[in-house]
């Protein structure tokens, strides 16, 4: 799989399927669990969009629009994950949001954060840009970093209201990445400044 400009290509041996994603080019790309694909743009103008994985095409099957909250206008998405085993995504911003999108629904009435709307649950954990976002399993919570030298913890069972912050360096470290060990309860840290902590949650 490689990005060029707008477009999207997935090539297996000779077979290749295009899809034109985002006129002003993709920053990020996510397999579902069922095969299909999901692209954000990299311009406050484009949005999440999910596509048949296997034959492309010309339009995407759903398009989620982006939602503002408050005083803050959304800009761009910056990381992405998937729950592992329901259709949900949840999606890190430039401006330090997590969006959590269930993929069974359309976008619908954006502020309404009921069962029917594909908009969840959104916070703000981070001041700064969500450079990466993993889920641990055992905890039934979101793990996030950010270019605020953080990571914090979002217990998803209470609807993203409880965090903790597992790590917070002073400026101008910015924690690049996170991972989860599902089966021993660790999860793994790194930072622009050469740091890495592995922590037991």
């Amino acid at each position: 799989m490689y990005l060029n400009a707008s477009n999207i290509y997935i090539c297996i041996f000779s077979q290749v399927a295009t899809f034109p994603a985002d006129a002003c080019g993709v920053n990020q790309v996510l397999y579902t669990r069922t095969g299909q694909l999901l692209t954000a743009g990299s311009s406050s103008a484009s949005q999440l969009r999910l596509w048949d994985g296997r034959s492309g095409g010309s339009s995407a099957i759903r398009a989620f629009a982006h939602p503002i909250s408050g005083s803050r206008v959304f800009t761009t998405y910056s990381s992405m994950t998937l729950h592992p085993s329901l259709p949900v995504v949840y999606c890190g911003t430039s401006d330090g949001e997590v969006i959590e999108w269930d993929l069974r629904y359309e976008s619908g009435k954006q502020q309404q954060q009921d069962s029917n709307t594909a908009l969840q649950h959104f916070m703000f954990p981070h001041t700064g840009r969500v450079t990466s976002l993993a889920y641990h399993p055992s905890r039934d919570a979101l793990l996030s970093s950010g270019v605020d030298g953080s990571v914090r913890e979002s217990l998803l069972s209470t609807s993203f209201k409880t965090e903790k912050t597992l790590i917070e360096e002073p400026f101008p470290c910015s924690i690049a990445c996170t991972d989860v060990h599902a089966d021993y309860g660790t999860f793994l840290a790194a930072s622009s400044t050469g740091s890495i902590w592995q922590i037991i949650l």
